[in-house]
């Protein structure tokens, strides 16, 4: 099973409007030549059972790499990385082998892939905490929701504080968990057969519009400008191409 460069699914992308996720595990830095692996073996894939999630501790305004992270833990005597996932911007990173064992949580590491936003969403030496973005929430969801399927033993998933006492991560769970129910919620009714008659009659009225407009009549049949019909015209001769595979296919 490949473990490296895992890839968000294109309904996710599409639903969520997220970038696909970047691996820069071979870009940052490590202890030694092989950082965490040095220090532990890699896991069982059926092992990893439980998705945990962490902030960076750092505030966003501070604007802090994941390369300053990995330097950071290699100070501390640890591999490098310890995030499997990392989340900044609304992107995506992958920053370890899924099968990496990494340190995150205290006596749960072994089946805990590990996933941190960047920001500090609990209040820190005098500082307000970060809000965590729209942005980076529909990341967290589209990656949530991955590895939900990628992973062939998923059970649970919590964030650090659920495994042991500390502020981390800072942003709600369960508004996190309702938010991730929401978008499966939207998923499956896309699917569902209710749901794919309403998607068609999307396609289909929108074509209609095009249609009207081309004809020159908008939707109330008013009189449009040439601009606009020109524009409807080639909207649906863009279209073409794949209206001809479909007659072709039958």
């Amino acid at each position: 099973m490949q473990t490296r460069g895992i890839q968000v699914p294109s309904n996710l992308i599409d639903e969520l409007k997220i970038p696909q996720i970047i691996d820069i595990t071979d870009s940052l830095p490590k202890r030694g030549k092989a950082g965490w692996d040095a220090l532990n073996k890699p896991r069982d894939i059926n092992a990893l059972t439980d998705i945990g999630w962490h902030h960076t501790a750092e505030f966003v305004e501070d604007d802090v790499s994941p390369e300053t992270h990995a330097n950071n833990h290699i100070r501390a005597g640890e591999g490098g990385f310890p995030y499997h996932f990392y989340i900044k911007k609304g992107q995506i990173y992958q920053g370890n082998d899924i099968l990496t064992f990494t340190y995150g949580i205290r006596s749960n590491n072994y089946q805990t892939v590990h996933c941190a936003v960047e920001g500090c969403y609990a209040p820190h030496e005098g500082r307000e905490a970060d809000e965590l973005s729209d942005e980076n929430l529909r990341a967290m969801i589209g990656l949530e929701l991955t590895l939900r399927q990628f992973l062939p033993a998923y059970h649970k998933t919590n964030g650090h504080n659920y495994y042991v006492a500390t502020l981390c991560p800072g942003y709600s769970m369960t508004k996190f968990r309702e938010a991730v129910e929401n978008v499966k919620n939207q998923l499956s009714y896309k699917e569902s057969d209710s749901g794919r008659n309403e998607r068609a009659y999307s396609i289909a009225t929108y074509m209609l519009w095009l249609y009207n407009l081309a004809q020159g009549k908008d939707q109330y049949g008013k009189p449009v400008d040439e601009g606009l019909r020109i524009w409807a015209r080639e909207k649906l001769l863009s279209a073409e191409e794949k209206v001809n595979e479909m007659k072709s296919a039958g």
